[in-house]
Parts: structure tokens; C-alpha cells; sequence
């Protein structure tokens, strides 16, 4: 990799401006010329296949056809030892983003923007379409000059780089069309530039959400009303047309837009909200995580739900911090609260010296195509994904990072990307994983930690603070009811842990309740109908609501033969060995392997196997309805008659040799 300091041809490498999504950003010096110049170098392209490098050609050629006040120059495009960089004008100042951020007043914000679209129609009318439009990509000069850089995507007459069907973009500012894959024009460009007129007028963006949320914000829902920063309804009109989900509605070319915006009467006394109406009057989307008092009320949060697990915690930083650990997997049944501890493991402050790139967090659980978990992971990242493969895209970012990711809800999604992850974690060597997932990856080098239910004390003579189970009943009781008192009703919060067996969420559904019913009331619900435990909570996972519906999510991962075998075994009371299991369900050595796999099963001390009691129960519900219920039952009457018989001649043998 080019270092400050080295001399490239004729440039001196002399500091580094910044990092994007194919290239670093050097400040250098022309030595035949003397003068300064940017060079942007295409990163580990030994890592990078040929379309990648034909990519960072494009954006050469992209430029060289652009001859424009306001599109940045280039000088020429270079290459030694194989590396390709090109060589562009050196512009002092600071980016559009970093403008926004310092506070524009309206009529400079619109200076600007009128700028933008003066060169932007310019790139259409000769062809080019950007493609990535967005704050962090357009520069101000010190003396006020607008500045459109980083055409890596630009969509080129008769090219097929950036062929149709080809996601590629930065996701807050894409178009519904390059969701979609489908052609793109001037018109994406436009609902791109509606975004960023949104952004330098209020600072937020119209969309706001990690991926792949954002996809489904922008096809289907209306952006963030601007009435909160903005009092202009005609400026407001403009960008809702810029916005329109159909492109035939927005606006046909920049110049358009740029006539409408001139058109307008503005006063900015008036018109624009005072900054701190507009702090006050900013409400993220769902996913957002971009306002600061979001993040910490969220860290407040998960810090309050990390009840009982300082012993896990120890052990998970332990792992994550041996290099030989690089791929961890956090398994357990639904809501043991793998989340929760994978979050705290991840902002635990120990692990920053060993993962100084960064540790970040990729929810998975929404995600229903493999191809989507690299955009993920770059949205966490705040990097960008660009090429016709997006795994190998992001072997290219990744490479030379030392960064931790947490994959969390992995289970759904490991079939069809074992290979992809494998890979990356083969050719990342820096680069380390902590899954959450309620089954085995079965990868190499994965180490599983089974997460088990939380600690119950045995009496309620014990100090029930001391235990994750009654600990963490008492934390949510006091929350829900202030003048909760733990005391007048220890047996029955052990009772309610212990039937629990610990189990995080089933607590949770059960506590919930604690407004309505005694904990002594509680108790005795459970024993009558898994369906007690239901959730009233706004926007908690449609998978953990109910117990019913964390182990129906489970179930549907598994394959039938596993389905079967799980509903057969129920008829089973309490744990079974392995001949049991064969002898009366037909169940082979491997499925149950597979099952204890999934956490539907557990193996004991003594070999037997063993089941949560609410999985028990669930899998009975199954049963019932079975239509292979009877030759089941007979089965296990059949196997049990012919043990009983064996145990009686055995004693009876062992009583003949006594008396002789």
C-alpha cells in the first residue's frame, strides 16, 4: 500500500486526505510541475479482480469527458508496479457534509445547490450519469466554488460496468429504481439531488435507517415531513417532486429543477426554523441511528438489559480477544439473549486496542438474501459496495482492516452463505466474528458457546439478587411497578425462574403480567398453557411476543425430517437416551445431533438427552395433532413393556443366585 513519504513517478506522497470506497486519497506534490495535486489510489489490487480496476479506469474516463467550473479536474491516470492512481486538482477547503454540519443559511444553501445542478446538467448532457450523489462526495473551495467529485459509479454511453440489475449506490440517497435494478437515467440522479436539497437545508436526511431497512423506507414510505426544519410550501413541493417513487413524476432534467428553485421567493428571516426547533423537532425513523440522543438512549438500554451475565461476558471477551478465536458463535434457544450480550461484549472498552479499525454490530435478522449481507456490513461500516460481486467487494474493504463484526440472528441465513463467509474470514486475516445464531454454523475454525438459561438460586432462603434469573424478574417488576417488593414474594418468583429453567425472554413474558396478576399467580399460570406467555410491548420482534412464537421461528429452520423427529419425541416425558430415541420415534444418532445443533435438545451429565420445558410442551402441542400420534404410543408402550420385563428377569436372576 502507498505510505506518506514515498515517491510515486513523479509525485511525493506528502498526506492523506481520506478513504473511499475503492481508493485512498493522498496529498501529494508534482515534482515536474511543481504543484500540488490529489492522487487517488485503487487499494490491494492483487485482492481485486478486473472489475473493480476497470471501474477506477471508468472514473477516469468519466472525468476526462468533463470539462466543468464545477466538476473536479483531472490531470491524467498513472500506474506503477501495477498499481493504477489517478492524478487529480488539489482543492483546499472542506466537504459539503462538513459545510451542513457548520450550519448554512437558506440562501447560501440553495447558491450551492443551483451550483450543483448547473453541473450536473452539464454530466447529463454528455452522457454521464453519477449515480452516487451525496453530501460526502461534493467539495466547497476555500473561495466559495462548488466542486462535484468521486464519479467511481457513473453510468458511461455503451458501457457495461454498470449494467441494469446491479444494485450500486449509497443507500440513504438511491433511488427506488436502483433498488430495483432497473434503468437508471438523469432521473435517478435527480431523486438523489432531492435528497441532498433535504439534507443541506435541515441537516437530516428524508430517508433514515441501516440497511436493509432503508430499502423498504424507500420504496414504499414517504420521506420525513420537511414542515419540522422548513415553512415553504413551494419549496417543500419541489423536493416531494423530486422524491416522487415514479421518475416519470419528477423533475425531466437538472435545468428544470434549477428553473423551479430560481423561480421561488425566499426570506430567509421567514422561512427557516431556528436550529434549536429543529433538534427538538426531529424524529428519527424506525432504525435510525444517526441522532446522538437516539444512540445513547438506546446504550442506556441495552447496558439495563445486561442482567445476570458478567461471568459470559468475561468469557466472550476472552475469546473475541484470542487471535485464534476468529469466528465465535453465541448459540442458544430464542430469546436467551444472545442480542443483548453480543452488544455488550462489542462495547466493551477492553476490546478496542484489539480491534482498532473498529467493532460494529450487523443485524441480520430482517435480511432474506445472502447477497444482502455485504451491503449490511458496509452500512455498518459507513463504506460502500461497489461491483457486480458483492462479496468480493467486500473482501476489498476488509482485507487490511482489524475489525470485529457481531452477525447477529445468523441461523436463517448460514445455508445459503457458509461458503461466502468462509472465504471472507479466509482472505480477511485481520478481520474477526462474533454470530449470534440459535444453530451451528459448521464452519472451520468456529468456536460455539452455548448460552444457557440464567442462574436460578435452589431456595428462596438464597439471596435472590445474587441470581440472573430472580434478578433480572425483580429489575423488570420494579420497572413496571415502582413499589414492587421482591420480599413479600420470594418462593414464588424462584418458582416461576425455576419451572423458567432461566430462560431470559420467558421471564420478560412473564413479568410482564405483574400488573395484572401476583407473582404467585404467575406461577400458576405457567403450568397451564404456554400461551400465557405473550408480550403486550410495542415493536418487539414478531419472534419474541410470545414463547409460542420464538420456538415456532426456530422450528420453521428446520428441515422436515427434524420436525418430525422433534414432534415424535414428545412423547417422552422429561429426557430419553439414545436407544429410546430410536427404538420408539425411529430418530437416528444424527438428527438427534442435529437437534441439539438447533438448541431444541440438550445432552446431560449422564448422556441422556433433555429438552427446555417449554419446548417440551410446544413439541406436545405438535404431537397432539400428529397423525402418527397412535404408532407412536404404541411404540413407546411396546419399548417400555419389553423393558420392564428384561428388569424383572434380571432381578429375578440376580434374587436365584442369592439364594443358591
Amino acid at each position: 500500500m502507498p505510505q506518506v513519504g514515498e515517491t510515486w513517478l513523479h509525485y511525493e506522497l506528502l498526506d492523506v486526505l481520506g478513504q473511499g470506497a475503492m481508493g485512498q486519497v493522498f496529498k501529494a506534490k508534482d515534482t515536474r510541475l511543481d504543484r500540488e495535486v490529489a492522487l487517488k489510489f485503487l487499494l490491494t489490487p492483487n485482492r481485486v479482480k478486473g472489475e473493480l480496476k476497470a471501474r477506477f479506469v471508468q472514473e477516469a474516463k468519466a472525468v476526462a469527458r468533463l470539462d466543468h467550473p464545477h466538476i473536479g479536474a483531472l490531470y491524467a491516470i498513472e500506474e506503477q508496479q501495477e498499481q493504477v492512481f489517478l492524478a487529480m486538482a488539489y482543492y483546499q477547503g472542506q466537504s459539503l457534509a462538513a459545510k451542513v454540519k457548520g450550519g448554512l443559511e437558506l440562501p447560501t444553501s440553495l447558491k450551492i445547490f443551483t451550483d450543483l445542478l448547473t453541473g450536473f446538467h452539464y454530466a447529463h448532457e454528455q452522457g454521464v450519469i453519477h449515480r452516487d450523489i451525496k453530501a460526502d462526495n461534493i467539495f466547497i473551495t476555500e473561495d466559495g466554488t462548488v466542486k462535484i467529485l468521486d464519479f467511481g459509479l457513473a453510468r458511461l454511453p455503451n458501457s457495461d460496468l454498470t449494467q441494469d440489475g446491479q444494485m450500486m449506490g449509497t443507500p440513504n440517497y438511491m433511488s427506488p429504481e436502483q433498488f430495483k435494478g432497473e434503468a437508471v437515467d438523469a432521473r435517478s440522479d435527480i431523486w438523489s439531488l432531492g435528497v441532498l436539497l433535504f439534507y443541506i437545508l435541515t441537516g437530516e436526511l428524508p430517508f433514515e435507517a441501516q440497511f436493509p431497512q432503508i430499502i423498504q423506507l424507500i420504496l414504499k414510505d414517504e420521506p420525513r415531513p420537511l414542515g419540522q426544519w422548513l415553512e415553504h410550501p413551494e419549496l417543500q413541493a419541489i423536493i416531494e417532486r423530486c422524491l416522487a417513487k415514479d421518475k416519470q413524476e419528477r423533475f425531466a432534467s437538472c435545468a428544470d429543477l434549477r428553473a423551479a428553485i430560481d423561480n421561488l421567493n425566499i426570506n430567509p428571516a421567514q422561512t427557516r426554523k431556528h436550529a434549536a426547533t429543529q433538534q427538538s423537532a426531529a424524529t428519527p425513523q424506525q432504525g435510525s441511528s444517526s441522532p446522538s440522543s437516539s444512540r445513547a438512549s438506546r446504550s442506556r438500554k441495552r447496558a439495563i438489559s445486561l442482567v445476570g451475565r458478567d461471568h459470559e461476558l468475561e468469557d466472550l471477551v476472552g475469546l473475541v480477544s484470542d487471535a485464534d478465536s476468529y469466528l465465535v458463535n453465541v448459540i442458544g434457544i430464542g430469546g436467551a439473549g444472545k442480542t443483548t450480550l453480543a452488544r455488550a461484549v462489542m462495547n466493551d472498552v477492553r476490546l478496542k486496542p484489539t480491534f482498532p479499525d473498529g467493532r460494529f454490530f450487523v443485524g441480520l435478522d430482517s435480511l432474506s438474501d445472502t447477497s444482502q449481507i455485504p451491503h449490511a456490513i458496509a452500512q455498518a461500516m459507513q463504506l460502500q459496495i461497489v461491483g457486480q460481486d458483492p462479496w468480493e467487494s467486500l473482501h476489498y474493504l476488509l482485507t487490511e482492516k482489524q475489525v470485529l463484526l457481531v452477525l447477529d440472528n445468523l441461523e436463517h441465513l448460514i445455508e445459503a452463505c457458509s461458503a461466502d463467509l468462509d472465504e471472507l474470514l479466509g482472505v480477511c486475516p485481520n478481520l474477526s466474528v462474533l454470530a449470534t445464531s440459535r444453530v451451528v454454523l459448521n464452519l472451520e475454525g468456529e468456536v460455539i458457546y452455548d448460552l444457557k438459561g440464567l442462574r436460578v438460586p435452589e431456595t428462596a432462603d438464597a439471596d435472590l439478587l445474587a441470581y440472573g434469573a430472580t434478578a433480572l424478574f425483580i429489575s423488570r417488576a420494579k420497572r413496571l411497578k415502582r413499589l414492587f417488593n421482591a420480599q413479600d414474594h420470594e418462593q414464588a418468583i424462584v418458582d416461576i425462574c425455576t419451572t423458567l429453567e432461566g430462560w431470559p425472554l420467558g421471564i420478560e413474558l412473564a413479568v410482564a403480567w405483574i400488573r395484572q396478576l401476583s407473582p404467585s399467580e404467575i406461577a400458576q399460570k405457567l403450568t397451564e398453557s404456554l400461551d400465557f406467555l405473550t408480550t403486550r410491548t410495542r415493536h418487539q420482534a414478531s419472534r419474541h411476543q410470545s414463547a409460542r412464537a420464538a420456538f415456532e421461528y426456530s422450528w420453521r429452520l428446520l428441515n422436515k425430517e427434524a420436525q418430525e423427529a422433534l414432534t415424535k419425541l414428545a412423547v417422552f416425558k422429561g429426557g430419553f437416551t439414545t436407544e429410546a430415541a430410536f427404538e420408539v420415534t425411529n430418530t437416528s444418532l444424527e438428527t438427534l445431533a442435529l437437534l441439539v445443533d438447533a438448541s431444541f435438545l440438550t445432552i446431560t451429565d449422564e448422556g441422556r438427552y433433555d429438552r427446555h420445558p417449554l419446548i417440551e410442551e410446544f413439541s406436545k402441542d405438535v404431537f397432539e395433532q400428529a397423525n402418527f400420534k397412535q404408532d407412536v404410543m404404541a411404540k413407546f408402550v411396546e419399548f417400555f413393556r419389553e423393558k420392564t420385563e428384561e428388569a424383572e428377569d434380571k432381578l429375578s436372576s440376580e434374587q436365584r443366585s442369592t439364594g443358591i
